[in-house]
């Protein structure tokens, strides 16, 4: 199998398993004690590595237009977000962030490397 058909069978399957979460700029800011977010609502810490990576993708100056200077300080600097819930300005901000054209990306490249390492 070329590496082509395996990532075209895991978008396919991530498609079945992830169905039901929830939509690229879906943030739940309190679901069982920490925020999910994103399309599969990866769950605390795993929410943060994604919001890291998008905020990598799309650099400094545009992240911090979006989340603005604090929220995008600490996305930068948190180690962990395993109790971290958002306020409704926070989640507005992480829905805008989610939905850019970068945020899709990386949501696609993480689910894609969940389905693929199941």
């Amino acid at each position: 199998m070329t590496e082509a058909t395996v990532k075209a069978v895991a978008a396919k399957a991530a498609v079945i398993i992830y169905g039901n979460e929830g939509g690229y700029g879906s943030v739940n800011a309190n679901d069982n004690g920490a925020v999910s977010v994103g399309k599969v609502q990866w769950h605390g810490s795993r929410a943060l590595d994604l919001l890291k990576t998008i905020i990598t993708k799309l650099g400094q100056r545009q992240a911090e237009n979006i989340l603005g200077a604090a929220l995008y300080k600490e996305i930068k600097t948190a180690i962990q977000w395993s109790t971290r819930t958002v306020t409704a300005t926070e989640k507005n901000k992480l829905t805008v962030l989610l939905t850019t054209p970068a945020g899709r990306t990386a949501q696609d490249e993480l689910a894609q490397k969940d389905v693929l390492s199941y």
